[in-house]
């Protein structure tokens, strides 16, 4: 047998074993407990900084409707065979060999389902270890696991960390016009859950932050937020991921099966289609500048800017 069939075989036993975790050890509870959650809308009315949540309110606005402009533009281009970004005219050759590749995933994989064996352990000890902690502790250490296997198997100089002043405006672009992109995205999903009987849940990361008091826990999780799961993401994702998918599809076929993978490993059926209009977003970023710090500083500025509105939501968020 080819080492990659080997590969493959032990890379679908640990997703088998993930998916079983994540099914009896994971979802049962949340299926027995139904989340509600809302924002006392009133409550921010009156409160002293009821005026930043205006003044973001409108930011958020002028952005949606710079968005609506760039989409605009981006179409009009396409009909005239124009690129809506600066494009790199070189074309990186993926480095790694099927055999290389599917011993990458294994892993990854294999890395993943330890530390979801590891989050059992201290779970079932609760009593002698800080779940909470422990839980963002071990989500770092799969972060910053992910991405030195990544680096480890790619080199920097193929995924380019170079910082180029013309990407700034290639990221606020894509920024913008993602924003009507996502709104519209999550009304849909949300309709579609709706209609099969699913009741919209938050996040797993918006019940944490909610929940967490201490503030070096918020410090923690702001830094895999804003700094660690967007570089580790965009390693595995655009600079494995869809180049390796890359080789084998037309850039709609790699950033598809890329944002499908990327929204389902999320494991949030609220949030499914928002990830894939991200995700499509990033693939196209950084298929235009072959420079994965592009997507790198997106994926932070989404995820940065996400939590400081929760960060101000906070306490009035009633879960």
């Amino acid at each position: 047998m080819k080492k990659r069939n080997t590969y493959v075989l032990f890379t679908l036993l640990c997703l088998i074993i993930i998916v079983a975790l994540n099914s009896f050890f994971y979802a049962a509870p949340q299926r027995a407990q139904e989340i509600k959650w809302s924002v006392d809308t009133n409550a921010i009315a009156k409160s002293p900084q009821a005026f930043i949540f205006f003044l973001l309110a409108s930011i958020y606005l002028s952005l949606i409707g710079i968005g609506i402009a760039n989409i605009i533009i981006f179409l009009i281009r396409r009909f005239h065979k124009q690129s809506f970004l600066r494009q790199e005219t070189h074309e990186k050759q993926f480095p790694l060999s099927e055999e290389q590749s599917s011993k990458l995933i294994l892993y990854v994989t294999a890395f993943v389902l330890l530390t979801q064996l590891l989050e059992i352990f201290v779970y079932i000890h609760k009593d002698t270890f800080d779940v909470v902690g422990s839980a963002l502790f071990l989500n770092l250490v799969l972060e910053i696991g992910i991405g030195f296997l990544i680096m480890k198997y790619l080199a920097c100089r193929w995924l380019d960390f170079s910082y180029r002043k013309s990407n700034i405006k290639n990221i606020v672009c894509v920024y913008t016009a993602t924003l009507p992109l996502i709104i519209c995205a999550a009304l849909l999903n949300n309709l579609i859950l709706k209609k099969i009987g699913m009741t919209p849940q938050p996040s797993p990361a918006i019940t944490l932050f909610v929940h967490l008091k201490s503030r070096s826990f918020i410090l923690l999780l702001f830094s895999q937020i804003a700094l660690f799961g967007p570089l580790a993401e965009e390693l595995f994702f655009r600079g494995f991921v869809y180049r390796f998918m890359r080789t084998k599809f037309t850039f709609i076929g790699a950033a598809a099966w890329t944002s499908f993978f990327f929204a389902m490993l999320h494991q949030t059926p609220q949030d499914i289609l928002p990830l894939f209009s991200i995700s499509v977003a990033l693939c196209y970023l950084y298929e235009k500048t072959q420079n994965i710090l592009s997507p790198i500083m997106l994926h932070s500025i989404f995820n940065t800017l996400n939590f400081a509105l929760l960060l101000l939501l906070k306490d009035f968020i009633k879960i």
